[in-house]
């Protein structure tokens, strides 16, 4: 942007302002700050932090995206959250800690976001952060595999499943192995295959759930319908 003066229309942000001058803006990051700056908007700061993180216009620095993903987080970015997250988790830009790692795996995953709900799932699953509870990690699993979400219904399938490859003997793994298998989750396929001989085609999958919901008297599955 060379030096040139950004003048910000502060518009329906609440702070009753017409427009402010924010000063000199070098880079489309600083540009991207100065209006989350002004406007407390939570998706700029999270913009801006994608850029430090992987050197988009600037030189990557781990430790100035951690604080603006902070930042987005602190004002209920989910996305910025589960970014805050996993630095904690892989201890990039800020010191490794798993505890606050859940943390904010948690508050993202109680905005909805199914990627959260499965993170939290699996902390709970390898105890990181937290003492390991398969159960817990089976209800947030269970929470993105109602969302449609294939990697928390082959999770889900995963904990359930006992190791008997009769599909008569094992409905519970078999129904969530389907629901996955049919968008096209590759995991969910080998599975599949590995209980019929072969994996079935989407078509087959969809039969064989309506077998289950009439035999069983299960739920009939929720469409596919992914919540990041």
């Amino acid at each position: 942007m060379n030096n040139r003066l950004v003048t910000l229309a502060v518009l329906g942000v609440g702070l009753g302002l017409g427009s402010v001058q924010i000063g000199a803006v070098e880079t489309p990051t600083q540009a991207t700050e100065a209006i989350a700056l002004v406007s407390m908007d939570g998706h700029a700061h999270y913009e801006s932090g994608v850029h430090f993180a992987d050197g988009i216009g600037v030189e990557r620095d781990a430790t100035e995206a951690a604080r603006l993903y902070e930042l987005a987080a602190r004002l209920g970015h989910p996305q910025a959250q589960i970014a805050l997250g996993t630095a904690y988790a892989y201890g990039d830009g800020v010191a490794q800690d798993d505890a606050l790692a859940l943390k904010w795996y948690r508050s993202a995953a109680d905005t909805g976001s199914s990627t959260a709900q499965i993170l939290v799932g699996t902390a709970f699953e390898d105890g990181r952060g937290i003492t390991a509870d398969r159960d817990a990690a089976l209800r947030w699993y269970q929470r993105a595999a109602q969302q449609g979400d294939a990697d928390g219904q082959y999770n889900v399938a995963r904990l359930y499943d006992n190791g008997e490859r009769a599909p008569e003997k094992n409905a519970a793994a078999l129904k969530w192995y389907l629901l996955a298998g049919q968008q096209g989750h590759p995991s969910a396929e080998s599975q599949l295959a590995l209980i019929y001989g072969t994996c079935p085609t989407h078509i087959e999958m969809k039969s064989k759930l309506d077998e289950l919901v009439v035999r069983d008297g299960q739920t009939a599955p929720v469409s596919p319908v992914r919540n990041h």
